[in-house]
Order: structure tokens, then sequence, then C-alpha cells
């Protein structure tokens, strides 16, 4: 009997238990944070990438209309930035990773990236948007007419 209660009352190893589950569970929230960090800057990237393909394809864009010389490149300027900036190809909309010209106002793109990626063993799509509109050159300046002050002396 007196050995039953010892065994019963000695607590001894109950310290490593505590410990492993408390690594397993540190282990997991840092896998879990470095993955969300890893979208995060991925999907940062991608917004900068989809910024630089609406700047660079709405620069193409010549005055406030664009004929289909000009749609054509408007459209290899997206792609191009795009694919330095991103990775991904840009084809016309609807397509998922795609680009448009704005049918209410033809001087503004539209870029609409679209990428599969992983987070926490499930697969999601970060979508990013960005748009840009071409400006009109602003008018020339008029010269200010030159002023030449009269100067007389007087003794």
């Amino acid at each position: 009997m007196i050995c039953q209660a010892a065994i019963r009352d000695d607590e001894r190893g109950s310290v490593l238990i505590l410990s492993a589950v408390s690594v397993a569970a540190v282990c997991v929230l840092l896998v879990g944070l470095l993955q969300t960090a890893d979208w995060m800057a991925t999907r940062r990237t991608l917004q900068a990438g989809a910024d630089a393909a609406a700047l660079a394809a709405a620069g193409q864009i010549d005055q406030l209309h664009c004929d289909p010389a000009c749609v054509s490149r408007v459209g290899a300027s997206a792609r191009t930035y795009a694919r330095w900036h991103t990775g991904v190809a840009l084809e016309p909309c609807p397509a998922p990773s795609c680009w448009q010209i704005v049918a209410a106002d033809p001087s503004e793109v539209e870029v609409f990236v679209a990428v599969p990626h992983q987070l926490l063993g499930r697969t999601l799509t970060i979508r990013v948007h960005a748009r840009a509109r071409r400006h009109p050159a602003p008018a020339p300046r008029p010269e200010a007419p030159s002023f030449t002050p009269e100067i007389s002396l007087t003794q």
C-alpha cells in the first residue's frame, strides 16, 4: 500500500510534458506568423507591380481617346511591366490577371492581378487592382510681359 501511494504522489516528469506541449504550441504559432508575413509581402509586391503596369500603360495613351494602335501599345506596356514586377502574364480582360481601358473614361487603364498563394495549408487567391489615368498635357503658360522700369535721374 505504501508503494502505490508513493507512486501516485510522484509528479516527476510533469514539467517535461508541459514543456513539450508549450514548445509545440509556440512552433505552430511561429509557422502561422511566418506564412502570414509571406502572404502580406507577396501581396505588397503584386500591388506595386500592378501600380507600375497601370502607370506605364496609361503613359501610352496619346490623347483622351485610344485608337487600335494605342490599345496595342497600352496592352504591350501593361504586359511588360507586370511581367517585370510581378512575374504574372497579363491578358485582356475578363481573364483573372488582366488589363483593360476603362469604357467610361478612355484615358484610364485598369490592371487586375490574381495569383494563387498557399496560406496555412490552403490555397488562397491574392487579388490586387490598380487604376491610372492619362492627364492631358497642360497648356503652355504664356510668357510674362517683360517689364523694364523707366528710371529718370534728376539733379
